[in-house]
């Protein structure tokens, strides 16, 4: 009987001990908590003034270029059949972006924000590993991609080569740079 109390004590200590020592970010947060679309609108008005990329010059972006994209229903679920906030006609676009140059004119490095309604969390969700596929086709080698979240906002970031490979020591300090700046905000 006293093993069966030790034992009940070590694994209830064990579990309260674990409790505590969880230091991951809870994803469950209220609507009131994540950016709202208009300060989704300042987020992108930030970025598009003062994102800098190390080894890139901002050369475009979508800023006072609204444009609404109209979907096939199918394609968003049923959800929507224009890419705004609420599938309506008017200027609530849910995605904008950034296009930068290298400096030496080798890369382009895209950058589409996007607006959600929902919190996702804040984390690096896509970095695709190389495979034999990607490293060994022309065209391939010269792309590469990753997708962030942060709160209820994607940061979708693409950097290609018209003729120069893309690797991951290339595309780390993008990443860096776009989730320094997020974190500043």
């Amino acid at each position: 009987m006293k093993k069966f109390q030790l034992y009940s004590l070590v694994i209830i200590l064990l579990l309260v001990l674990s409790a505590c020592t969880n230091n991951h970010e809870s994803t469950t947060k209220s609507p009131a908590e994540s950016f709202t679309y208009e300060e989704y609108n300042d987020l992108f008005s930030k970025m598009n003034k003062s994102l800098h990329l190390p080894g890139y010059q901002l050369v475009e972006s979508t800023s006072n270029k609204k444009s609404m994209i109209a979907i096939d229903n199918e394609l968003s679920f049923g959800k929507r059949e224009i890419l705004t906030v609420d599938g309506n006609q008017n200027s609530n676009l849910t995605q904008e972006r950034l296009i930068y140059k290298s400096d030496d004119s080798s890369r382009y490095t895209l950058l589409d924000i996007i607006f959600n309604d929902e919190y996702i969390g804040k984390d690096l969700l896509l970095w695709p590993q190389q495979t034999d596929t990607t490293t060994s086709i022309g065209y391939l080698k010269r792309y590469d991609t990753a997708l962030l979240a942060y709160e209820n906002v994607l940061v979708q970031i693409m950097s290609l080569s018209e003729n120069k490979s893309v690797n991951p020591q290339e595309m780390e300090p993008l990443i860096k740079a776009v989730t320094s700046f997020l974190k500043d905000q």
